[in-house]
């Protein structure tokens, strides 16, 4: 069921008053309905607005009244949201918009298209303010600056099943390194050869809805996200070779490979026709994913320059229990799965395990919990 339809299948919405004063109540940490934002720790509460105005509004008319206290903007075709402060410490006393800089990510925004929210549609907000608050949609102005109403262009050589909720991707692509007559229309992403997503291709900004659903099972975290790009010239799609994902937590774009796990609140990528991202500053071992585990984790890496690694798995004893990797490298950043078995094939008891990376100037080790 889409939002749309959650929408029309309220009853009492069409009763509404146009200039009905809206209601958000205050995040609290014991509400089982309120949520953190894992790349900031901020507690935020998910809250389903209608849209009652008789004419569309662009989204910030529309919540101008708590643009400041909202972290993201979600309507069924588009999403809005505030990009972290990076390594942000935090200082008695702060609000928690404070951990958010005044960027909003959104390739609407960045290609200047006419954004808007619609008369009956229904828009997610994620309120971080810390007191309940009343509004009016589009402020106190008697004459809110209305627009012309928006609809998404739909893809029409990638399918894919739509559900009540996405996660948004928001996508970057130089589209003057191909020719042209030879540039592509539009990207899908897909996770075990299927489709969860697809989006037109305008500009070289693009907001792509994955629609990936919780699962149990640990190991579906972990399975690789792939982009295809749809040629019509050549009537056929293929496959992104290498892409770059965006880190919150410095910055900057790393080439890798995304996972499911990566998906925490919304994905930004930056494709490359030729692959070409630059190394990490660094040659550095990070915590593996997810951490305690069951039985499956992943190990991610960063190397600085092209160099032979071996990556061990050992008991506290100091026991060889498995080498997962023992070969040259090209620097960048890669990532390595433990299956939580040893070198027979044996499934490991529950414990700690040390990681080992060894190169020739330098030994990195770090330890991971497996519990059953």
């Amino acid at each position: 069921m889409t939002l749309r339809e959650v929408w029309w299948s309220t009853p009492k919405s069409r009763h509404v008053l146009p200039y009905v004063q809206r209601s958000l109540t205050a995040p609290d940490q014991l509400d089982g309905n309120c949520e953190i934002d894992p790349n900031t720790g901020v507690l935020f509460r998910e809250t389903f607005l209608g849209y009652y105005l008789p004419e569309s509004l662009k989204p910030f008319d529309a919540l101008l009244p708590i643009l400041d206290d909202i972290k993201a903007i979600i309507a069924e075709d588009w999403a809005l949201v505030r990009v972290p402060i990076f390594g942000y410490e935090p200082q008695p006393g702060d609000p928690p918009s404070a951990f958010y800089t005044d960027l909003w990510l959104g390739s609407y925004l960045m290609n200047n298209e006419n954004l808007a929210i619609n008369h009956g549609e229904m828009v997610v907000v994620h309120y971080i303010g810390t007191d309940d608050v009343e509004f009016m949609l589009g402020g106190d102005n008697p004459n809110p600056p209305f627009t012309d109403s928006y609809t998404r262009d739909m893809t029409k050589h990638f399918y894919f099943e739509e559900q009540l909720g996405y996660i948004p991707v928001f996508i970057s692509m130089d589209l003057n390194q191909y020719e042209d007559g030879d540039k592509p229309t539009e990207v899908a992403l897909f996770i075990d050869e299927v489709c969860k997503g697809a989006a037109v291709i305008k500009d070289g900004e693009i907001q792509l809805n994955a629609y990936i659903t919780n699962s149990d099972d640990l190991s579906d975290d972990l399975k690789e996200v792939e982009f295809r790009l749809y040629f019509p010239a050549k009537s056929a799609s293929s496959i992104v070779p290498e892409y770059a994902v965006f880190n919150l937590q410095t910055g900057v774009y790393e080439s890798k490979t995304a996972r499911v796990s990566d998906f925490k609140g919304f994905l930004r990528v930056q494709l490359t026709k030729t692959g070409d991202v630059l190394p990490p500053a660094a040659t550095q071992l990070f915590q593996n994913y997810p951490n305690p585990f069951n039985p499956v984790t992943s190990i991610k890496y960063d190397l600085a320059e092209n160099s032979p690694v071996r990556m061990d798995i050992y008991i506290v004893r100091g026991q060889l229990v498995k080498t997962l990797l023992n070969q040259e490298m090209l620097a960048g950043t890669h990532s390595v799965i433990w299956d939580g078995k040893d070198g027979q094939g044996r499934s490991v008891s529950s414990g700690v395990y040390f990681y080992r990376m060894s190169l020739p100037n330098k030994v990195l080790t770090n330890k991971m919990l497996l519990l059953k």
